[in-house]
């Protein structure tokens, strides 16, 4: 064989030894695809080949659908997931709601998986953010009801609860003027809320789409009508109700919070066919 040929093969050689071992012949690789190198740049240190689906950072790798390149540092970091990558995650794992977890790259974030936050024939529990079965009620659907924290927000949805409470509401002006014709009729979920200091607080329920709640409180303690009286042997008392937003509208009521009480609040309706999602805060 010519010297010149020779010298072409070595030269090849070379060249496939630079970038892992392909060898480009009429501009067509002969190597499986499947070894494909994705790129190849030169480096202090000679020239650096990555695989198929990495990306070239300084002397270093990366995967380039997990992670990005920090090439003044030299080194390949997490590449944090997205809203719909998180909330599908999520989804795998029976979780749904206004969640604070881990990302993917080991960091607290907080994300609304709400809409299609679970698999069929299951909804989203607001109370413990799970996945339950459609045939289950909330976890609060009834007394002592989901304990809320001051500014934390709770996802609900009265259309999946029944009516245990408030169905005749008392006579008096902090519920008749509000609550109109004294009843609340509809679907509720329960909440409290123990203040650790003196003051005024609100709790304000922002409900989804034309959903109309209606909110209402007791003190010290939960359930009964509302009435004072009542059908129960030892009812409760309505301290106040809102309701005079509409379809849409956001409801909510100040409260004198004092220590050592307990507040409950019962995200209702004034009718039974009102019922819906909807967004509960103390602020």
């Amino acid at each position: 064989m010519k010297a010149w040929k020779l010298w072409s093969l070595w030269v090849l050689w070379g060249l496939s030894m630079a970038c892992g071992g392909e060898i480009l012949i009429g501009g067509q690789s002969e190597e499986p695809t499947s070894n494909l190198k994705s790129e190849c740049k030169q480096t202090a240190d000679g020239t650096l080949c990555c695989a198929a689906g990495q990306t070239v950072c300084g002397t270093k790798c990366c995967d380039s659908a997990t992670q990005v390149c920090n090439e003044s540092a030299n080194t390949c970091t997490c590449a944090p997931e997205t809203k719909t990558a998180f909330c599908a995650r999520m989804r795998n794992e029976g979780k749904c709601g206004l969640l604070v977890e881990n990302d993917n790259c080991g960091e607290q974030r907080e994300f609304d998986c709400i809409t299609d936050a679970c698999m069929a024939d299951m909804y989203c529990d607001g109370a413990v953010n799970r996945c339950i079965s459609d045939k289950e009620l909330p976890s609060n659907n009834q007394c002592p009801g989901q304990t809320l924290l001051l500014g934390v927000p709770v996802y609900g949805d009265t259309s999946k609860a029944s009516a245990n409470y408030g169905n005749s509401l008392s006579s008096s002006s902090n519920c008749r003027n509000a609550a109109g014709n004294n009843n609340a009729l509809g679907n509720e979920l329960v909440y409290s809320y123990a203040p650790t200091t003196n003051g005024t607080f609100r709790v304000r329920v922002t409900p989804f789409e034309n959903h109309n709640p209606m909110l209402w409180i007791t003190m010290d303690e939960c359930g009964g009508n509302g009435g004072g009286g009542g059908f129960f042997s030892r009812d409760t008392t309505c301290m106040g109700v809102a309701n005079s937003r509409g379809n849409g509208g956001v409801e909510e009521l100040s409260v004198a919070g004092r220590t050592r009480t307990t507040y409950y609040f019962y995200v209702d309706a004034a009718n039974r066919n009102s019922a819906g999602a909807f967004i509960i805060e103390i602020q």
